[in-house]
């Protein structure tokens, strides 16, 4: 009521100062009340916990209004739950106004502020904390989590290809070396994945892109001061986007493409240390914008190596063909006439394409013994693989493919099946001794070295067992040994 009665005065004296003075006055009390009550209300404010915790305070009163005035100012926390000095640290613009950090997250991070009216509202509710902050979520972090020494983020699903080679597989290696490893995608960002970032030592970031959740969460990284790592699997040059990436399939355009590679171009320059999958896509890397590049070759979980139990066909000759994105489409169509020629004219063959392919034989007189299967999950994938008497694998030659890895024979050999793979292709030609463990093309001969094959499938059961031993002795995650640079730079980072 005194508030009415005093903006009335103000209204018929505007030019009397002692009005305004005496409103204002109320006005902040009233706010600072209404402010202390909220705090009083959250769940993150243990009265019996602030008392308990801080000598000081045990005589007074309204903890919440100590909490407010004063208690955020000297570090105090309002539950064990909420660390006040990491919120200020996380949120510079709040610790610039000199906003309570319990006050400001209650007034954004509580207020159910969707996307299609955060716009407007966040900015009206900035405006009272002192900072527009547009409607953006608000995260709690919590200090008390356990964290870890080294924290992977996957800018993909945590059950797509990219994911169980460069974060699970890479997990199960680390804490092979004493260290403790989580795996969390980005995809949702959640106040326990910021929890687990602000607590680990380190941050190995698989994929980052520039542009997105992936700005967001590199902005979270550098805000802690974190050591970051970014790895990389694929070669990622802006000038040779005709030959690279999505652009090869049929489902993104140039435009798009060009987009996609020039964030994923900027991102290289943005972080200073980097692990990639092959010495040919760390040769790609402009020493100018990184301090230190090093080598983490793929490998698979020893964990899902089976004893060794495959069996070959009996009658007929079972192919596989396997991709696990449309950007390998141009790659495999090359082989489309040399594979319907081959058989036509053998009756018994039969082929399967999983996953992402679109080799089309209908209509041909093959169509009958081709099969289609759909992206399946990894432990399934490489069931249906031992189902088969070869995986073939088409890499055209370009810059793009030189710089791809071998998972594809690690996969088969896993399971004893052999491949048939481009010999110009560095990473299968360096692992494949032709017709040991493994068989090799050039451009011109794969329909010889696939009728060679047929011709002597007696010979598969031996080459098969030996790509069974070469994944074992070389390419699981118990295997170090051209891994010293990576673990070199790990220690460094952990222990910085």
């Amino acid at each position: 009521m005194k508030i009415k009665k005093l903006f009335k005065k103000c209204l018929k004296n505007p030019l009397k100062k002692t009005y305004k003075k005496r409103l204002k006055k109320h006005i902040d009390k009233y706010s600072e009340c209404k402010n202390i009550r909220l705090i009083e209300q959250s769940i993150f404010f243990d009265s019996s916990w602030y008392r308990n915790q801080y000598s000081d305070v045990r005589d007074k009163e309204d903890l919440a209004k100590h909490y407010f005035l004063y208690g955020w100012k000297e570090g105090k926390n309002p539950c064990l739950r909420f660390d006040g000095a990491s919120y200020l640290d996380f949120y510079q613009d709040v610790k610039n106004a000199e906003v309570n950090p319990l006050l400001h997250y209650i007034k954004s991070a509580n207020k159910k502020i969707g996307k299609k009216i955060g716009g407007k509202i966040g900015k009206k509710i900035g405006k009272k904390i002192g900072k527009k902050i547009g409607g953006k979520k608000r995260y709690v972090v919590d200090p008390s989590h356990p964290g870890c020494d080294i924290l992977i983020l996957s800018n993909t699903g945590l059950n797509d290809g990219v994911t169980f080679w460069r974060c699970y597989f890479m997990k199960e290696f680390l804490e092979l070396h004493g260290y403790t490893v989580e795996v969390e995608s980005i995809l949702d960002p959640t106040e326990e994945i910021l929890s687990k970032l602000v607590n680990s030592k380190m941050v190995i970031f698989s994929r980052p892109q520039m542009r997105g959740i992936g700005v967001t969460y590199t902005s979270y990284i550098y805000r802690f001061k974190k050591q970051v790592i970014a790895d990389w699997d694929d070669l990622l040059l802006a000038d040779i986007t005709e030959i690279t990436g999505r652009f090869r399939s049929k489902n993104s355009s140039f435009k798009e493409h060009f987009i996609n590679m020039t964030f994923q171009e900027y991102s290289r320059k943005f972080f200073n240390y980097f692990s990639v999958s092959t010495d040919s896509l760390g040769q790609s890397f402009d020493s100018k914008h990184v301090k230190r590049v090093v080598h983490y070759p793929n490998k698979i979980s020893h964990r899902l190596i089976k004893a060794y139990s495959k069996k070959f066909s009996d009658q007929g000759f079972e192919i596989i063909m396997a991709s696990g994105s449309p950007t390998h489409d141009r790659d495999y169509s090359l082989l489309y006439l040399d594979i319907l020629n081959f058989m036509i004219k053998h009756p018994d063959v039969r082929i399967t394409f999983l996953g992402y392919m679109s080799l089309d034989y209908s209509g041909t007189s093959i169509s009958e013994r081709c099969r289609v299967l759909g992206r399946t999950c990894f432990e399934k994938m490489l069931e249906v693989i031992n189902g088969y008497d070869l995986q073939i694998i088409s890499l055209e030659e370009n810059k793009f493919n030189e710089c791809k890895s071998n998972i594809k024979f690690i996969e088969a050999g896993s399971v004893g099946t052999p491949v048939l793979a481009p010999k110009a292709m560095p990473e299968f030609s360096n692992v494949i001794n032709h017709n040991v463990n493994g068989f090799l093309y050039s451009g011109d001969d794969f329909y010889q070295r696939l009728t060679e094959i047929y011709n002597n499938k007696s010979h598969l059961e031996t080459v098969g067992y030996n790509a069974y031993r070469s994944v074992i002795e070389k390419h699981t995650t118990q295997h170090t040994e051209d891994c010293g640079e990576f673990l070199s730079l790990i220690e460094d980072l952990v222990c910085d």
